[in-house]
């Protein structure tokens, strides 16, 4: 079977296990080339040796320096901000919109976290994690 054969026709989830850009992007490529949907998030974007490539990750950033160092670079970004601070680093007008999840939506019904593949404003979303009353 082929790569390309496995994403035929599915939601492909880059990075379910861990971060994407730990494995060659030629794979992931390939992977995505027949699938339906597809989302895809790295930390590794500044990582000597990860292979980050913005048509297929959504750079994952947490603050809006890191975003607009991103954004300057031509890339897209999911950027997660703490309850607390929703008011003054909520999404910046022109360049980013609050994540659909915050209206019940799923990912896979979503599909706007596919890197540079698609033109559209990068995410914004609320600290969600075990870890989000901390702000971590």
């Amino acid at each position: 079977m082929r790569i390309e054969d496995i994403g035929n026709n599915r939601a492909v989830r880059i990075g379910t296990y861990g971060d994407g850009a730990a494995v060659p992007s030629f794979v992931w490529k390939k992977l995505v080339k027949k699938s339906n949907t597809r989302t895809g998030y790295s930390h590794q974007a500044n990582t000597k040796g990860a292979d980050f490539d913005a048509s297929l990750f959504m750079r994952s950033v947490e603050s809006l320096v890191e975003a607009f160092e991103a954004w300057g670079k031509g890339e897209r970004t999911f950027r997660t901000v703490r309850e607390d601070k929703v008011d003054t680093e909520g999404p910046v007008e022109g360049k980013e919109i609050w994540c659909p999840a915050e209206r019940g939506v799923q990912c896979i019904d979503c599909g706007l976290c596919a890197g540079n593949s698609i033109q559209a404003k990068s995410i914004v979303i609320k600290y969600h994690s075990l870890g989000a009353k901390y702000g971590q």
